[in-house]
């Protein structure tokens, strides 16, 4: 875990931005509090100078730390962007620590905002978090990538059934499974998954329905002859 040494301000209730330093003074984490809007442009802005005008010249990176910030507004997202400029034109790195889905959502959701690297906490982002929990990480992102890969199958399946039966091109019959998951509250695949079955028990076989479902594949990616 990150131990925090010397502090200087502690005003993260509002106000000027409190600025601590970890990692012997190479790293310096900035808090801001509240609501990020307009106000806090100029405060921010003299943190992050100070910080970079340190005479020791010992500062890697600057952590913008959000986690007791309840929203964003845009001029909030403007301030944020120009610390990150200035650092980067002392060849500093920013990173932003930023756990409130609310605030991640509004980060993440403009184009201007992706460019801000967001770390859960302090030690992912100073790279010290353990290694077992990097390693649980890992493990989970690699199930949910093996539980995508093995949900597209049955679904290009079920595409096809549609396909075939209604005349239905491919984003007609994905808006149909869609449809009916969302308004009957069940998963894509369990539907999807359903209606291969209940086609294999109407006759024909899973074969014929895979290969219906290639064919349809095929047609999408322009891949059959003409």
């Amino acid at each position: 875990m990150v131990q925090i040494s010397e502090h200087s301000r502690d005003d993260t209730d509002g106000g000027a931005p409190a600025v601590t330093s970890v990692h012997g003074g190479t790293v310096r984490v900035v808090r801001l509090a509240g609501h990020v809007d307009a106000a806090t442009d100029g405060p921010l802005r003299e943190a992050v100078d100070a910080v970079l005008a340190a005479p020791d010249g010992r500062v890697t990176t600057v952590v913008v730390d959000l986690a007791r910030v309840g929203s964003v507004a845009a001029a909030g997202l403007t301030a944020l962007l120009r610390a990150q400029r200035a650092c980067h034109d002392a060849r500093v790195d920013l990173r932003l620590i930023c756990a409130a889905p609310a605030v991640r959502r509004v980060l993440a959701g403009t184009e201007h905002g992706r460019r801000l690297p967001l770390y859960p906490d302090l030690d992912h982002a100073v790279g010290t978090a353990s290694a077992e929990t990097l390693l649980d990480e890992l493990r989970v992102k690699v199930r949910d990538h093996e539980r995508a890969r093995a949900t597209l199958p049955v679904i290009e399946q079920a595409k096809g059934i549609l396909r075939g039966r209604f005349g239905l091109d491919a984003e007609e019959a994905f808006t149909v499974l869609r449809t009916l998951s969302q308004e009957h509250n069940t998963k894509l695949r369990d539907l999807a998954d359903r209606l291969v079955a209940e086609s294999a028990e109407d006759g024909e076989s899973r074969e014929t329905v895979r290969a219906r479902a290639v064919a349809a594949t095929q047609e999408r990616l322009g891949l059959v002859e003409r």
